[in-house]
């Protein structure tokens, strides 16, 4: 089964999903982010850190602020 983590900010992985990472760390892991609404792939086997830089970049200061995407942009990142 392929594990897909949907969280509106990606700072929000970090915050709340940590354990999923570990839990699932030589299993490729599907991250939704709503904003900027994009889909990443954080590839098993690499170290829980990282995984977490590969998020580094969608981080942005003040981004809980942003508006959030509506249900049709969700259900397309995730392939629905």
């Amino acid at each position: 089964m392929t594990v897909v983590i949907a969280v509106l900010h990606a700072e929000d992985v970090a915050l709340e999903f940590l354990s999923v990472l570990r839990r699932h760390a030589e299993d490729d892991v599907g991250v939704v982010i709503g904003r900027p609404g994009t889909r990443v792939t954080l590839p098993g086997g690499l170290s829980l850190r990282e995984r977490l830089e590969l998020l580094a970049p969608f981080v942005e200061p003040g981004g809980n602020t942003v508006a959030l995407p509506g249900p049709e942009e969700v259900a397309g990142l995730l392939g629905g």
